[in-house]
């Protein structure tokens, strides 16, 4: 049986409607590859946030709106893109592409492909971040176009956690198809399709930390994961360096946190 939020849907397609920087959002379609009226909008169940024990529902981006109806069926309706049966197509939630918000997603969605079983070579990586998506400047959010998916940091340390031993170049081909999936107003349709996943958010609960013990394991398995794609293969030592910030944003002492970076013969040249 599924965990909370992850979901399973069978001759089904996805959407994207990022054109319009104010509209960003994904459709999600049950249909009938052979009859043309059997074409149904679905909701994504909810999804979790950082932070939050319970899946957040009811997201106001995602309710249906008029217009859905006519890319869906009507005059308006999006040309589809069927592939093959044993192809999956996986919907990869994230709040945001931000290295620390990404995380508490990364680690239940590696979680749940490892679980399932999906061969790599099979499946197909669908983006839909529930709170914002990739752009150059947040200040400028309802304007700025949505970056290319290889700018993407948060993204390509979730396929890292997955593709795990497999070489560079198969990242890049992962990569390279994701973007062109995610092309706007164009249905891709599958056989299976599946996507969400389970809450993961480990802390301290008065002075209980079993949350944060039982995570280990958890976040081990991911770290070695990384370790195996970036080639690193001893255990780096154990330091930690904080990001220091004033406000919410402003980083105060990054000249420290690069020189750190830099002196790290595992990390120089990989963190940008």
């Amino acid at each position: 049986m599924a965990a909370c939020c992850e979901f399973e849907v069978h001759h089904a397609c996805v959407a994207y409607e990022h054109s319009d920087a104010a509209r960003r959002r994904v459709l999600l379609m049950s249909t009938n590859r052979s009859v043309a009226s059997a074409r149904t909008q679905l909701r994504f169940p909810g999804e979790f946030r950082e932070g939050v024990a319970l899946p957040f529902v009811g997201k106001k981006r995602d309710e249906p709106r008029p217009t859905d109806e006519e890319y869906i069926a009507g005059r308006g309706a999006f040309p589809m893109t069927w592939h093959p049966r044993g192809r999956v197509g996986l919907v990869v939630e994230l709040s945001m592409d931000n290295l620390w918000h990404v995380l508490f997603h990364a680690i239940p969605i590696r979680e749940m492909f490892v679980r399932r079983k999906l061969p790599l070579d099979s499946v197909d990586f669908l983006p839909r971040y529930t709170q914002y998506w990739p752009v150059r400047d947040m200040s400028k959010y309802h304007k700025e176009p949505t970056r290319p998916v290889r700018e993407w940091p948060g993204w390509e340390m979730l396929l890292r956690s997955i593709v795990e031993e497999q070489p560079e170049a198969r990242l890049s081909e992962m990569i390279t198809r994701t973007q062109s999936l995610i092309e706007p107003h164009h249905w891709q349709c599958y056989h299976t399709l599946i996507g969400g996943h389970e809450g993961w958010w480990p802390s301290i609960r008065g002075s209980n930390i079993s949350a944060l013990l039982g995570a280990q394991p958890t976040v081990l398995a991911f770290r070695l994961a990384m370790f195996r794609n970036l080639k690193i293969s001893a255990v780096p030592e154990h330091r930690i360096v904080f990001e220091l910030r004033e406000g919410s944003r402003s980083i105060v002492n990054q000249a420290e946190l690069m020189q750190n970076v830099s002196h790290d013969p595992d990390l120089m040249g990989r963190i940008r």
